[in-house]
């Protein structure tokens, strides 16, 4: 795949990356931040497999979409390293919103020391039927819909492995119109080992 190495800078994007796969990363550690921003108009990232994709040093914000308005990821291998998802929102008039930060179905995860934080609505990470790697990672002040059934706030997995490891849950909860979560839950695991 390609090695996409991006300026310090904001950036409206609506990417869509299909198979070998790509790296996208700054040009140089330490020169500032990239910023991936869906300005609330759509998905930052679609990751259609079969593909390797890896993240690096990214932020990913301003996604909206009915699922993974940050990254929608499809039959992939997904690596995604030291990045932040902040402020994803999943449309509620969607069938089954969820996932914010990330929706994954078919896919292979590597995620470390990312933070996931200030999701609105779906919760920051749904995964169905992947294997996931989550180490050194925080999952923060993320919420979901106020509805009996849902997915988690902080992470659904349905169908999935999973190996969770020196990594934060907290803060996250079922939104009650206000500014801070209330009730709800952090992990949701149906099926899978």
């Amino acid at each position: 795949g390609d090695v996409i190495r991006i300026r310090p800078g904001v950036y409206a994007e609506e990417l869509v990356i299909t198979g070998p796969g790509a790296i996208l990363e700054p040009t140089a550690p330490g020169q500032g931040t990239v910023v991936l921003d869906g300005g609330r108009a759509g998905r930052v990232l679609d990751v259609q497999g079969p593909a390797r994709v890896r993240l690096e040093r990214l932020t990913l914000r301003g996604g909206f979409a009915g699922k993974g308005a940050g990254i929608r990821a499809t039959d992939c291998l997904l690596e995604i390293l030291d990045c932040e998802f902040i402020d994803n929102e999943v449309d509620g008039t969607a069938l089954f919103p969820e996932g914010a930060g990330l929706w994954a179905s078919g896919c292979d995860l590597i995620i470390s020391g990312t933070t996931f934080c200030d999701h609105v609505e779906g919760g920051a990470l749904a995964l169905t039927d992947c294997r996931m790697l989550l180490d050194d990672c925080t999952v923060r002040n993320n919420a979901r819909f106020s509805t009996v059934f849902g997915p988690a706030s902080g992470l659904t997995m349905t169908d999935c492995w999973a190996l969770i490891r020196d990594s934060l849950f907290t803060l996250n909860g079922m939104s009650s119109g206000e500014s801070v979560p209330a009730l709800g839950g952090a992990l949701q695991a149906i099926g899978g080992g």
